[in-house]
């Protein structure tokens, strides 16, 4: 059993009206289009406040180095060195000599760091002259 809800009739209508005004000019269209020169014509070289400016303010990022204690570490383009060979899958791998870290008392473990960071400064130290001398280098070469 059908049973029909609505039946929908579709009529269009076929006849269109075009209105057109015929609008004089103001009389202040000189000072109107100075107006709008002023206004848009310079947003190129900069931008003009909006009635709600929206305060931009830059974000403020935390110190990396504060927060860890040491020094940022700088951005990696390349290794200078190529990486060592991977061992086997089936290598033994002998224990570390170094104490695990519960049996550390507070004093060797700030002494260690203070030895870690002394060396990563000075490996910077080294990165950054080496960085120098090939600069030189290909300077010269030019």
């Amino acid at each position: 059993m059908t049973i029909k809800v609505f039946d929908t009739v579709d009529e269009t209508r076929t006849t269109t009206q075009k209105i057109t005004y015929d609008l004089s000019p103001p009389t202040h269209i000189k000072s109107i289009k100075n107006a709008i020169v002023q206004r848009y014509g310079s947003r190129g070289s900069k931008r003009k406040l909006s009635y709600h400016p929206v305060i931009q303010r830059p974000l403020k990022k935390k110190p990396t180095h504060d927060i860890n204690g040491g020094l940022p570490s700088p951005p990696v383009e390349r290794a200078l060195t190529p990486p060592p060979p991977a061992p086997p899958a089936n290598a033994h791998r002998p224990r570390s000599t170094c104490p695990s870290s519960s049996s550390l008392t507070v004093s060797e473990i700030t002494t260690k760091l203070e030895q870690l960071k002394q060396e990563k400064h000075r490996l910077f130290q080294l990165i950054k002259r080496l960085v120098q001398e090939e600069a030189k280098q290909q300077e010269q070469m030019r």
